[in-house]
């Protein structure tokens, strides 16, 4: 659930922030509707990749590398000229989101 919405978020710590609220309130609301509405199901909540390791997959590949200049589906982790420091923060703003939702 939290790749898509996490991967644009690798300017700032998105902890105690109102988009970490809001992004909680979202999922709350879709599990609370499941639980309520639907009966024998199983919902797992499995915890998101380091969105890092996608990055440096795609820049070891020569074919990734070459598709991705056109391909920008990733936000961050497709940017070309992310730096480390904002690879890593992303990092760090998916283990704030499987905190939230654990």
């Amino acid at each position: 659930m939290t790749a898509n919405d996490v991967m644009r978020q690798c300017v700032y710590d998105i902890n105690g922030t109102s988009f970490l609220e809001s992004e909680y309130q979202k999922y709350d609301e879709l599990l609370t509707n499941v639980t309520s509405s639907m009966s024998n199901v199983y919902v797992n909540l499995i915890a998101t990749l380091d969105l890092s390791y996608i990055h440096k997959a795609q820049q070891s590949t020569p074919y990734c590398k070459e598709l991705h200049k056109y391909l920008r589906e990733g936000a961050c982790i497709d940017k070309p000229d992310v730096t480390d420091a904002e690879l890593e923060l992303l990092d760090h703003n998916i283990h704030v989101m499987n905190g939230m939702l654990h």
